[in-house]
């Protein structure tokens, strides 16, 4: 996973510009993410094996308190990066997600503290705390949350060994160790 960098072209998935009616390419998502600043962004590159990136999500969130009762900060982002394609079958609504998908979340809004666990975490990936749940592991690094869903665990263990933060950690190296308060949800939110 590398780091990127978002301020630009804000909405959902990855086309045109907003004046065509067309959604951002992928290519011009990319683009718009190298002025992200607000948190560390973490991806695994244009392809991951066979899997090829197909689309970029940049959303818009309420950053709640740890409690939930107030919202604390508007307009923090979200950004999703997914990797291969679906095919819809059966079901009533014939609908799928892609085989893995990267999401990137500000830690001062999704952590640990909100699923009510502490330190230590069972589970540790390359030297950060983290936690499996059904079909998605999630992590605390820095000031990011990031969440690999998947739907091949042996997929999903390669990738978390996979990805590295542009400029300075390579693939398969330690993660900074979350922020601190991170994870107990007392992490302030840039501005």
């Amino acid at each position: 996973m590398i780091v990127v960098g978002v301020a630009a072209g804000c909405g959902s998935q990855a086309g045109g510009s907003a004046h065509d009616g067309q959604a951002p390419s992928v290519s011009s998502r990319l683009v718009a993410l190298r002025s992200f600043r607000e948190y560390p962004l973490f991806w695994l590159g244009e392809r991951y094996g066979k899997l090829r990136l197909t689309g970029i999500s940049i959303d818009r969130v309420d950053v709640r308190s740890a409690d939930r009762s107030r919202i604390i900060r508007t307009h923090s982002h979200t950004v999703s990066f997914l990797y291969g394609t679906c095919d819809p079958s059966g079901g009533e609504e014939h609908s799928c997600g892609p085989p893995l998908q990267v999401q990137n979340w500000p830690a001062c809004g999704r952590n640990a503290a909100l699923y009510g666990f502490h330190l230590p975490l069972k589970l540790e990936v390359r030297g950060v705390p983290a936690r499996r749940f059904g079909d998605r592991i999630e992590m605390w690094t820095g000031t990011s949350d990031v969440v690999i869903f998947f739907s091949d665990a042996a997929q999903a263990a390669d990738a978390l060994q996979s990805f590295g933060s542009r400029p300075h950690i390579a693939a398969a190296e330690p993660l900074p160790l979350p922020a601190d308060g991170a994870i107990e949800g007392l992490l302030r939110c840039r501005r």
